[in-house]
């Protein structure tokens, strides 16, 4: 959306960031330039999201072709809190129950990779379904011509 604003409106909003150079910074986070090094896009990258919450993901201990589960799908990410609790018959992951992101975690934001953390590791279908715009206006840029 802010590479569209910014295509519409011009480059600059009284004088600050471009809504297109913050639509980047925003395409980066997501796929691991964050403090945490992790893409929010599962199988995207080395590091990506394995414990997802949910159902389907969590019905089966490990799948017949290995993880993960749901390549292509969008979580969340870094937030202000990550959730705690099971349910029946729920799968414990990580296995182990480490949290490999607690060194990167601030007062302010903290990021999980557990089954337990749907704040931090839901994959959501309106994360998913807008970034395929976001990743045309990254490899295509804006259209030509006047809007």
């Amino acid at each position: 959306m802010g590479a569209e604003y910014s295509y519409l409106n011009g480059p600059a909003l009284n004088g600050g960031i471009s809504p297109a150079v913050y639509a980047n910074r925003q395409l980066a986070n997501i796929l691991g330039t964050n403090g945490w090094g992790t893409s929010l896009i599962v199988n995207d990258g080395t590091t990506f999201p394995l414990c997802m919450q949910h159902q389907v993901t969590n019905l089966v201990a490990s799948p017949p072709n290995g993880p993960p589960f749901l390549s292509g799908a969008v979580v969340e990410g870094p937030n202000s809190f990550a959730a705690r609790g099971t349910l029946t018959s729920m799968v414990a992951c990580p296995p182990n129950g480490l949290d490999q992101f607690a060194q990167f975690n601030g007062t302010t934001a903290v990021y999980k990779d557990n089954v337990q953390a749907y704040s931090t590791v839901e994959p959501a279908i309106d994360l998913s379904a807008s970034s395929f715009l976001a990743f045309s206006w990254q490899m295509a840029g804006a259209p030509s011509g006047t809007p």
